[in-house]
């Protein structure tokens, strides 16, 4: 009797009880083996257990099988058979190439904005490759040890800060997609207050992004010492004067953020401008490049945000490229004799 017939009778007999404890079973089953093949959290719904018994059955007969094949191409089949289950019970359809469906699904969340998207308006693109840059260059390096490392040093409370932010983020974008023939003092003391969100999550990226670069450079990093760093310009300053880190930190003003911060802001209607009194540097912006530098500010915060969305997609391509080699060699030929 074949594993596979094997697996299928050993669940298919199991009693009403005993498949209802299974499904109990495979919720944090699945989301465990989809998490170690992704490199991301996921979560599994109750509503999709019942759905993913067929996955199951599947899984437990190619986990049983891989243990015994050495052979690289038959392992091949094997993972493309239980990710073609994978996806058939997620509602993403059947690929011919089930890590094209995996590439499809991790770029999502990076395609293009459309063109009435105030995004499109934005460096969004050039943003969106300096993270892939950063990502490329933290895997083939083989940085990405030391970088999951660093982000470990993020304490809970950091990220439980980022996630509200993020949140009270978006709550507010819609406002941004807002064209605004007349703007008001209502308008820009919006505008101001989304700034200030968006750039208190850029304080933490910056932090990131500062970690990012120490890493690269061969040097140890702790986000914990770097949050002890009272004085922004610190970190800032280096990595505006460092391509690519420049790029993404483009439309961030440490004199603006400061003002904000522990500072004052005032508004000039009759010069339509907007004072930010930081007590080294202060700077005036007219409404509308405001606006603007506000809208550039998202743009890269939520790139930078996807870093390990990014992480995840390039591991895939890897393995994608893998696969595709081996597609590409053929069969050793005898010696003519």
């Amino acid at each position: 009797m074949s594993d596979e017939s094997l697996a299928n009778r050993r669940i298919s007999d199991m009693s009403k009880q005993d498949i209802g404890k299974l499904k109990a079973e495979i919720k944090p089953k699945l989301a465990e083996f989809l998490s170690n093949l992704s490199g991301i959290e996921i979560k599994v719904r109750d509503s999709q257990v019942a759905g993913i018994i067929e996955f199951v059955k599947g899984l437990e007969a190619w986990q049983e099988k891989c243990r015994y094949i050495p052979d690289e191409q038959t392992r091949k089949r094997l993972l493309n058979e239980v990710l073609n289950l994978t996806f058939d019970a997620f509602g993403h359809g059947q690929f011919d190439e089930p890590l094209d469906a995996f590439l499809v699904v991790a770029y999502e969340s990076f395609k293009n904005p459309s063109r009435s998207d105030f995004l499109s308006k934005t460096r969004y693109m050039e943003y969106r490759n300096i993270v892939f840059q950063l990502v490329k260059r933290l895997t083939e390096e083989g940085k990405l040890d030391e970088y999951n490392a660093f982000m470990n040093t993020v304490d809970e409370n950091e990220v439980y800060n980022s996630t509200q932010l993020a949140i009270q983020i978006h709550k507010e974008v819609s406002f941004l997609q807002k064209k605004h023939r007349t703007i008001t003092n209502a308008t820009i003391r919006r505008y101001i207050h989304i700034h200030d969100l968006i750039g208190n999550l850029m304080e933490k990226h910056v932090r990131i992004l500062y970690g990012i670069h120490e890493i690269l450079a061969g040097k140890p990093a702790d986000y914990q010492v770097l949050k002890k760093e009272r004085n922004l310009t610190n970190l800032v300053g280096p990595l505006k004067e460092e391509k690519p880190y420049s790029v993404l930190l483009y439309p961030f003003n440490v004199s603006v953020r400061n003002a904000m911060s522990h500072g004052s802001v005032g508004l000039e209607p009759t010069a339509k401008r907007i004072r930010f009194d930081d007590n080294r540097h202060p700077v005036k912006r007219s409404y509308r490049p405001f606006m603007q530098d506000t809208r550039e500010l998202y743009s890269s915060v939520l790139l930078l945000s996807k870093l390990q969305d990014g992480i995840v997609m390039y591991k895939f391509m890897l393995a994608k490229q893998h696969f595709d080699s081996l597609k590409e060699q053929k069969e050793p030929t005898p010696n003519a004799s």
